[in-house]
């Protein structure tokens, strides 16, 4: 769907592909929007504006890394925002002179930089750039709190890890590994955003005229963005000590049952020997010959097995 989209409180409006060129005179600037878009749509949108082959196919291809790149006086931004669900939603930006388009199959960073840039008074001085910015707050922002949930996550796995006394299960183990991952590809693509934020604060791409407010704001979301990433480094040290502690509880379980069974069959060994010494054919021996001998070598039995107990018990071996 191809809409045309207004930075005030005005609805967006659908947009025929053979309009694309009519609505470029929108002002502060033209915001062309694609929800899941057509090959037919990007094709007429990348007519009308002029882009590059490899610009129109940058702007249809999903699985792509985030990234920034400069097509001439265009601007490629290549986003992605989480789902809440593990997954993410791709949102692609191209920003050119007196306009801006996405595409994206409903991601929410969109409906919260138009609702931002309804609020703001440099579009006019800054134009796309400043929707570009942000779009760009949006994305730093919905990975902020992804992180955050990220972050309840491991404290709950902490605590799973101390609390539970005979060992995890294997859906625990299961859901600490589900865990782990999303920390590790939630913290390649804030690495990979913090590389295209970094770029635009640089003005290494395209050199364009913006306010000193702008900078501002994109240095802000440069460091939302920093300490983002230094959050989740934090969370995958965490992962990994958490492998550490479930190896040496492991290790720590089977040497307290190694002790125990080692004390078992201690004490197990005493009526061994004790029915095999009065198994032997010796005569006169003590309580051998007696009327209740059995009774004798089984008390002999119980109590040197008492001795061990109590023993082993004051040792922590039981």
């Amino acid at each position: 769907m191809l809409q045309l989209l207004s930075c005030t409180d005005a609805e967006p409006r659908a947009l025929a592909p053979e309009a694309v060129r009519d609505a470029l005179g929108a002002r502060p600037f033209a915001w062309l929007d694609l929800v899941r878009p057509t090959d037919e749509e990007i094709a007429a949108v990348a007519e009308a504006l002029g882009w590059h082959p490899l610009l129109a196919e940058d702007v249809a291809h999903r699985g792509q890394r985030l990234k920034a790149e400069a097509f001439g006086d265009a601007l490629f931004l290549a986003l992605a925002e989480p789902d809440g669900a593990g997954g993410v939603t791709e949102l692609h930006v191209v920003v050119g002179p007196g306009w801006l388009a996405t595409a994206h199959d409903g991601a929410a960073a969109v409906a919260t930089a138009r609702a931002e840039c309804s609020r703001r008074g440099d579009l006019e001085r800054n134009g796309p750039m400043a929707a570009a910015a942000a779009l760009l707050g949006a994305v730093a922002d919905a990975h902020a709190l992804a992180a955050d949930a990220l972050e309840d996550d491991v404290e709950g796995h902490e605590r799973a890890v101390t609390e539970i006394a005979d060992g995890e299960t294997l859906e625990l183990l299961r859901q600490a590994t589900a865990t782990r991952q999303r920390v590790g590809l939630l913290r390649r693509r804030v690495g990979q955003l913090r590389e295209v934020v970094n770029g635009m604060v640089r003005r290494e791409l395209v050199e364009t005229s913006r306010t000193e407010e702008l900078d501002l704001e994109l240095r802000d979301v440069y460091d939302h963005v920093l300490r983002t990433h230094d959050d989740l480094d934090v969370l995958h040290e965490r992962m990994t000590a958490l492998a550490d502690m479930r190896l040496a509880l492991v290790a720590y379980r089977q040497n307290e049952i190694t002790k125990r069974l080692s004390a078992w069959a201690a004490i197990l060994l005493v009526p061994t020997i004790v029915t095999g010494w009065f198994g032997q054919n010796f005569h006169g021996l003590t309580g051998l010959a007696a009327s209740h001998g059995e009774l004798y070598a089984g008390g002999l039995i119980l109590a040197v097995c008492a001795v061990l107990v109590v023993g082993f018990r004051r040792a922590g071996w039981l």
